[in-house]
């Protein structure tokens, strides 16, 4: 899957308006990527559209709520699976907290920073997707010989 045009959900879960509302007009201007921003102000906000839709991301501010448990969240949600979590970095977080966390970005990330790390997620689930076919085959060789 090549990541020209490619058409991506994303969630954007803070509480700060001005910042959500930033952070999803920045993933609009980001090029050969087709991102559709989904705002949640609420953990409950959150609950609600994963239980009922599939984002590719989840952009998220580890103080969400207070502190967001993210290892909570996935487990409350389990067929979420494949989707990347990004941690929202807008004042000082202790990095035990961003264990969890795919990527983190700050609110100080300019685009091309910002769309470098989204190509990476993007293209380490592309190595993912090559390094099981890679076994796959390397088990049928394997096999014949």
């Amino acid at each position: 899957m090549s990541t020209n045009n490619q058409s991506l959900k994303i969630v954007v879960a803070e509480a700060s308006i001005i910042i959500r509302s930033g952070v999803s007009a920045v993933l609009k201007r980001i090029p050969n990527l087709d991102i559709h921003p989904i705002e949640v102000n609420s953990v409950e906000a959150l609950s609600h559209y994963a239980h009922l839709h599939q984002p590719d991301m989840v952009i998220i501010n580890p103080s969400f709520d207070g502190w967001f448990n993210l290892p909570a969240f996935k487990a409350e949600h389990p067929r979420l699976t494949g989707v990347k979590y990004i941690a929202l970095i807008s004042s000082v977080t202790n990095n035990n907290v961003l264990k969890d966390y795919d990527e983190r970005f700050s609110i100080c990330d300019d685009l091309d920073i910002i769309a470098a790390k989204l190509n990476g997620l993007l293209r380490g689930d592309e190595e993912e997707k090559d390094n099981e076919s890679d076994t796959l085959s390397q088990r049928e060789k394997d096999r014949k010989s």
